[in-house]
């Protein structure tokens, strides 16, 4: 839009056309105002989540509520720090990799405690056994069921 266009429409109407010039500019003022609070909060999340804290639970949330200023990492954890008696994450470790830390380590617990269902630790003596037999068949069928680790 162009601010000639709207003053000779304006012109033309007089009250009427300032209104709705007002009323368009309103509009359009409240969208760029919806867009830079949206881009807003996804710099604070960023910075918050840069920080160690996450903005949607816990300390981090608290933490958010109440800090107003720039979204600096520094700036976060050191008002977490000095309101909250917050204390960084170690740098060796990432955010990211926290997050996958636990459960890795429930996954890495379960495979080691885990048995492979059907599989015997004589497996391939089984096998060595029906070949001596001359039972090539059954062989071949028992290290093709994928019971038995293949030689």
């Amino acid at each position: 839009m162009t601010d000639s266009n709207d003053t000779a429409n304006t012109a033309q109407d007089g009250p009427k056309g300032l209104r709705e010039v007002l009323d368009r500019r309103e509009a359009e003022l409240k969208e760029k105002d919806a867009e830079i609070n949206r881009l807003t909060g996804r710099l604070m999340e960023s910075a918050f989540r840069d920080a160690g804290l996450n903005p949607l639970e816990g300390m981090g949330k608290a933490v958010a509520k109440l800090y107003q200023g720039d979204p600096d990492p520094a700036k976060i954890a050191e008002y977490a720090s000095t309101e909250f008696g917050w204390e960084a994450p170690s740098k060796e470790q990432t955010p990211a990799a926290a997050a996958f830390a636990g459960p890795q380590q429930r996954v890495a617990a379960a495979v080691a405690q885990s048995v492979p269902l059907g599989a015997t630790t004589d497996a391939a003596s089984e096998i060595a056994r029906l070949e001596s037999e001359g039972k090539w068949q059954e062989a071949m069928t028992l290290k093709l069921s994928g019971l038995a680790p293949q030689q």
